[in-house]
């Protein structure tokens, strides 16, 4: 299936695990013991580009 036949309507991105909560539902594994990931900026600048072409 091509991006014209099925194009993207919603990105969901998760910036940091790190959260001041210990929620037990939490579906991102999010808590104090997170951390912020590894993605650069120039990274994140290129993710968001490549997903506003689609």
């Amino acid at each position: 299936m091509s991006v014209a036949e099925n194009p993207l309507k919603f990105a969901w991105l998760e910036v940091t695990g790190l959260c001041n909560e210990f929620c037990t539902h939490c579906y991102a594994d999010s808590s104090p013991k997170g951390t912020h990931g590894t993605l650069t900026v120039q990274d994140w600048l290129r993710i968001i580009s490549e997903l506003s072409e689609n």
